[in-house]
């Protein structure tokens, strides 16, 4: 069937019966389906009478309210009930409706055309049943997704009734439906399965079993039947739909889309096409000079289009057989490839050589050019791949105008990189992006340097004006003149009687008035920019400001000349005050102009500035008010000229207020002259200003900033003295210079005394006194403040989320910190920088590095800039974990968005090379900061002798230290102490030794690290009198023991034996408030098991748990040792068993051992129960383990238990070694047992263990 947007094929007799079926799911005049039922076969008379009798019933119905209601419902039969007797007109109808489409659908296509249109339609609906009397029960599709001739053909070639109803095989007995099948023969027993089937899909599909069937639309069975739908239905072609999305879709040129699209619709001119049009010509293809030209053959079917074809789908190893046309071919072309890497490109293929064939064709038939077709392959891929690399760069080169910076242009082109999948890698990933937008800007600059140097102008106006404009600045400023072009030209081809229109910088009128309008663009394009631009903005703005004062909108005013003012920047104050002299002099409220522009300067930091309009104002008789005198003085507080101003206001007369002694007090107390400040503020009784609460607050304000909280108490009582009543800010000075005292107790005394003299406290209080708890780490303080802030009815501000994510994270419990993130941005809260810096260190010093790298996502997606600080927290969260690679591609972003990195930066990365042990790659980094004057600093050098030390290698670390006293850098103590670790380390104690003497000469004392590594140094070669020497120097030059310091006396304590004096120890750190920690404890408990005194080691573990201090599985391996060695075996069974029920976190050396006791009692069975656990335990089991367990049967003779434990580590895929082999065999000839002996021997040789 041929496609057709008009659906004439659709025959007029198929008109005759659509509109009665249509009317099945919506309002139809069904006189006209009844005609049409009249007219569809040869009815006799009395038939012919009883239809007209029908229509004269359903006309007169249609007046009825039941029957509009019906007819609204989509209902598929409707009873007509005229007094007792029910006239089923509609169902009458329906029924014949549908005897006549399946009669028709039955025929053969080829003898009646309506047989396929009948089809269409049947194909279309399904079926709800009511009676089931107008449903086929196996034709018709009413149960499930196909009919049930479809789904079960071997049940309908035995049913008895191919043509049955629905309502021939049920019954409605009480309310329920019973199905009864009926078929020709009984069911064979391979036919069962498929009968429950069908009866289980019977029974599970609902059905009324009472009313009228209703008739379904498929493609809206909401709706009922639209046009739209069956538009979808008749205008498919080979099951798809016009092919929009793959023609428009793709990433290629817009003129190609076009192209495509019309070729898809086959009406580009070809030969053919323009004969269609009675041009007369020969219909000859150009390219294989045989066949007619048309669409498909030309760019499909070609031999000479078929060898590009080929080519490129060979590229893609794709074996395609090309489809009949155009519209077909771009059907199933599009999402062929999925989601593959290459789809982007894959898309782009057809367009691409269509393109390509036509403009071949086209330069042959017009040209009279005909290239090879090795030349036509290479255009083709020369296109295509220049379509596709061209998004590459479009985005960074079309922002470009918009101010897109190096890093924007390196994100924007590594999105793209990624999306197409061309490097895995992401480290060159990232390499690849870091070149191209270089290249790119490079590029750019290079191309439009004059444009460039435009835009960089501008944006430093700018900078100067309003920092965060700097980028918007340069684009908005071209746009707003393009708009400024657009309307004069408007205006202009008004007045000339030119139809106009435009968009932005492009321009339409009529053919013959092209030349016109060029003139007259071309004239106001002189005109705009011929003009002073900026004068005659400024000259307008202040016409308009004078408008405004004198109409008093003073508030609009100030906007007004604050704007004028931030554009014009620091140093136009001149060019302005020259524009209001020549322009408005002796206008009305002039001198409002000339103080709100002296006022908007001093505002913005301009002094300069504002001191020549205020010499100007003097120089034309005007006075400026205090206001501007007062905002003038308050930016010169820091210098002397702050007097001047204020002589100034004295000889002008112009009246003072409160804040101008206020001011002066400031800039006194800022200047440091507190003194002076003090006496102004006495002089400053009786005059007409007085006293005033502003000025002794800012006193207070510095007396508590200099830690003065008294003095600043004994000028509150003072100010009470006056008569003067303390403002909130004046309770909170005080408050907050207490907090920072850490006097909470009296500064809740103050917030107590504000309630009762009526100040209410706000929520700056609330947010000290939170600061003051937790600055000394009593959250809990700070929680009640913040409740008692809620029961004031104040809700807490970012301040107070700060205070709290800060007060929670630096206790460490990041968790609370999260929360509150969450519940400041679900309350509308932004988090300042410093919020996030706090989470981020909180995250990384909790080894959740990854979720902190997403947080920092987070933070600049909500536009806060990263600054060195996150970025040092982040890079050395990084190297903590080992992953110096990420750190050090996080350091050259950070290098890349112009943020330099300081010496905690450098040393992060340096310490995480260090630490993973990459000395080589570390002392490259190193060289290369020193080499580059980039840092010196010694934590630098104690980094990177550290790591030498770690690797033992001391000679280096030497060579460090001379190198840096050479460079006159000054050691620190950690120099020192990592030196003295590192001749311990090598039991160089004479080197360590000598180095204490040094200490002196560069004005250092030896820390409590240094003693503990002496200390321990000593331990580690028994000289227990050194040590203990070593202890009392400390005390006597009162260097405070850690508890590792007395750890490793008990250590050396241990070693001689000495286990009264070690527990004595013990003591006396509790004594002296030091904690044991677990190392501690498992010295000495290890110490006791040694000594047989298993009872003493469990009273220690027992201490342990009385102190809330969790031991360790070292703990508890030593203790199984001491029960396996020294004590009971039994004993360390009930250990081990206590310890699993109690979920107990054990090692792998706890069964290790355990095992190894029992192989060497000879309790095997013991052995295998404990190491079956170990392996269900998921331990990692190695030959080592094996062959203990192997080595102690061998010795005891247990040959037998030898040779199963050796079966089974074979069982579990372990391979022995050459030991454990040479044990077996040596086992094997001891006991006689020389098969086994043999057997073991070949194998051994198989695997290439030949033993000696």
């Amino acid at each position: 069937m041929g496609y057709s947007h008009d659906f004439n094929f659709i025959p007029k007799h198929l008109n005759s019966w659509l509109p009665a079926l249509l009317s099945f799911s919506g309002n139809y005049n069904y006189a006209t389906a009844a005609e049409a039922i009249g007219s569809e076969e040869d009815l006799s008379s009395d038939e012919v009478q009883e239809q007209l009798v029908v229509e004269s019933q359903i006309q007169n119905k249609l007046e009825s309210e039941a029957w509009e209601e019906a007819a609204k419902s989509g209902a598929a039969a409707v009873n007509l009930v005229a007094g007792d007797k029910a006239v089923d007109v509609y169902s009458e109808i329906a029924a014949r409706v549908l005897d006549i489409m399946r009669k028709d659908a039955e025929k053969d296509p080829a003898s009646n055309p309506n047989a396929l249109h009948a089809r269409l339609l049947i194909n279309q609906v399904k079926y709800e049943v009511g009676d089931g009397t107008c449903i086929r029960f196996w034709k018709d599709l009413w149960c499930g997704e196909y009919t049930l001739q479809e789904a079960f053909p071997d049940l309908f070639r035995i049913a008895r009734d191919k043509d049955a109803l629905v309502s021939a095989h049920f019954q409605v007995r009480d309310g329920q439906i019973h199905w009864s099948l009926d078929f020709v023969r009984a069911a064979q027993d391979w036919e069962l399965e498929s009968i429950a089937s069908f009866l289980d899909l019977l029974y599970s599909t609902k059905v009324k079993g009472i009313g009228p069937d209703v008739m379904l639309w498929l493609h809206s069975l909401q709706k009922g039947f639209t046009v739209r739908s069956f538009f979808r239905v008749l205008s498919r072609i080979g099951g798809c739909s016009f092919p929009w999305k793959s023609i428009w879709q793709p990433k290629v040129p817009l003129r190609v889309s076009f192209f495509v699209w019309v070729a898809a619709l086959g009406k580009i001119l070809t030969a053919e096409n323009l004969r269609k049009r009675h041009i007369i010509l020969v219909s000859w293809c150009c390219l294989c000079k045989m066949d007619g030209e048309t669409v498909d053959h030309l760019l499909l079917h070609c031999p000479f289009s078929r060898e590009v074809w080929d080519m490129i789908l060979a590229l893609f190893g794709v074996q395609w057989v090309m489809p009949r046309t155009i519209i077909e071919l771009l059907a199933c072309w599009q999402g062929c490839f999925g989601r593959h890497k290459l789809h982007g490109i894959w898309n782009c293929i057809p367009h691409c050589l269509l393109w390509c064939l036509w403009r071949e064709r086209n330069s042959r038939q017009f040209e009279g050019t005909a290239r090879s077709l090795s030349d036509l392959k290479t255009i083709v891929l020369n296109t295509l791949f220049a379509w596709v690399d061209r998004k590459l760069v479009k985005q960074t080169v079309m922002t470009s105008v918009y101010g897109v910076t190096y890093v924007d242009a390196r994100d924007q082109i590594k999105k793209i990189l990624k999306e197409r999948c061309a490097i895995a890698d992401d480290s060159q990933l990232f390499g690849a992006a870091c070149y191209a937008a270089k290249t790119t800007l490079n590029a750019l600059g290079e191309m439009f340097e004059a444009a460039g140097s435009i835009m960089s102008w501008l944006g430093d106006c700018a900078k100067i004006m309003v920092k965060q404009q700097r980028t918007a600045f340069p684009p908005n400023f071209v746009h707003s003149l393009d708009s400024s072009h657009t309307m004069m030209t408007a205006v202009a081809c008004k007045k000339e009687g030119l139809n106009f229109t435009g968009v932005h910088d492009s321009y339409w009128t009529h053919a013959y008035d092209v030349d016109e309008m060029n003139r007259i663009l071309r004239e106001k394009f002189v005109e705009l920019y011929g003009a002073p631009i900026m004068h005659v903005i400024l000259n307008s703005r202040f016409m308009v400001s004078h408008v405004l004062a004198g109409k008093r909108r003073f508030k609009d005013l100030h906007l007004l000349i604050n704007q004028m003012v931030e554009e014009g920047g620091s140093g136009s104050a001149p060019s302005l005050c020259e524009l209001l002299l020549n322009s408005f002099q002796g206008w009305d409220s002039n001198i409002v102009v000339w103080d709100m522009l002296a006022f908007a300067y001093s505002r913005f930091d301009m002094v300069q500035d504002a001191l020549f309009v205020l010499a100007k104002m003097k120089n034309l008789n005007l006075r400026a008010s205090i206001q501007t005198y007062n905002s003038l003085l308050y930016n010169l507080r820091h210098t002397d000229i702050m007097w001047d101003v204020h002589n100034e206001i004295k000889v002008g007369g112009t009246p003072e207020n409160e804040y101008t002694n206020s001011i002066l007090i400031h800039g006194l107390c800022e200047q440091s002259k507190l003194q002076d400040a003090v006496s102004f503020l006495q002089n400053a009784d009786g005059k007409d200003t007085g006293l005033s609460v502003v000025s002794f607050n800012t006193i207070m304000t510095r007396f508590c900033k200099l830690g003065f909280v008294d003095v600043a108490k004994s000028f509150f009582c003072l100010m009470l003295k006056y008569g003067l009543l303390p403002d909130s800010y004046s309770y909170n000075i005080l408050i907050h210079g207490l907090c920072v005292a850490g006097s909470m107790e009296e500064a809740l005394e103050f917030k107590n005394d504000m309630e009762k003299h009526g100040v209410e406290p706000d929520v700056v209080t609330y947010n000290i006194l939170a600061k003051g708890f937790h600055l000394l780490g009593s959250m809990s303080g700070a929680w009640k403040v913040i409740q008692d802030m809620l029961l004031k009815g104040f809700n807490p501000d970012l301040v107070t989320y700060t205070i709290l994510i800060c007060g929670h994270c630096q206790a460490g419990n990041i968790e609370e910190g999260l929360k509150l993130q969450e519940e400041m941005l679900s309350q509308g809260f932004q988090l300042s920088i410093i919020s996030y810096s706090v989470l981020l260190s909180c995250l990384c010093k909790s080894a959740r590095v990854e979720e902190a790298l997403i947080l920092l996502s987070e933070m600049e997606a909500v536009g806060l800039k990263s600054d060195i600080i996150t970025y040092s927290i982040l890079i050395h969260g990084l190297c903590k974990k080992g992953d110096v690679q990420r750190a050090i591609q996080l350091y050259e972003e950070m290098c890349s968005r112009e943020i330099f990195p300081n010496h905690f930066t450098h040393s992060a990365i340096l310490l995480g090379l260090c630490e993973k042990g990459n000395i080589s790659e570390a002392r490259k980094y190193f060289d290369n900061l020193i080499t580059s004057d980039l840092v010196e600093d010694i934590v630098l050098y104690n980094i990177m002798m550290d790591g030498y030390v770690k690797v033992g290698d001391i000679a280096e670390a030497v060579q460090l230290y001379q190198k840096l006293t050479e460079q006159k850098i000054t050691p620190s103590i950690v120099t020192f102490n990592t030196l003295i670790h590192g001749f311990c380390k090598n039991n160089k104690l004479d080197e360590a030794w000598r180095l204490m003497d040094t200490f002196k000469l560069h004005g250092l004392v030896p820390s409590v690290v240094t003693y503990t590594t002496l200390m321990n140094a000593c331990c580690e070669v028994g000289n227990v009198h050194g040590m203990l020497e070593l202890l009392r120097e400390m005390e006597a030059k009162a260097v405070m023991p850690t508890h590792v310091t007395y750890t490793v006396v008990i250590k050396g304590l241990c070693k001689q034996w000495k286990l009264q004096e070690s527990v004595q120890l013990l003591e006396d750190m509790r004594a002296k408030d030091l904690t044991p920690d677990q190392i501690t404890y498992n010295t000495i408990i290890q110490c006791f098991c040694k000594a047989r005194d298993m009872r003493k080691a469990f009273q220690l573990h027992n201490e342990m748990l009385l102190h809330n201090l969790e031991p360790t599985p070292v703990t508890y391996n030593v203790l199984i040792n001491g029960l396996c060695v020294y004590g009971d075996l039994k004993d360390a069974d009930s250990l081990l068993l206590s310890l699993e029920n109690r979920k107990v976190n054990l090692t792998k050396v706890a069964y290790t051992t355990i095992v190894k006791a029992h192989c060497a009692k000879g309790d095997v069975s013991k052995a295998v129960i404990f190491f079956r656990q170990m392996v269900e335990k998921g331990f990692k089991i190695s030959v080592r383990d094996y062959s203990a367990v192997i080595n102690r049967l061998c010795k005891r003779y247990l040959i037998n238990e030898a040779k199963y434990f050796f079966c089974m580590m074979l069982s579990d895929g372990i391979s022995p070694d050459q030991e454990i082999c040479e044990v077996m065999l040596k086992a094997f000839h001891q006991e006689g047992d020389l098969d086994s002996f043999f057997e073991l021997l070949a194998e051994i040789i198989k695997c290439g263990l030949l033993p000696d």
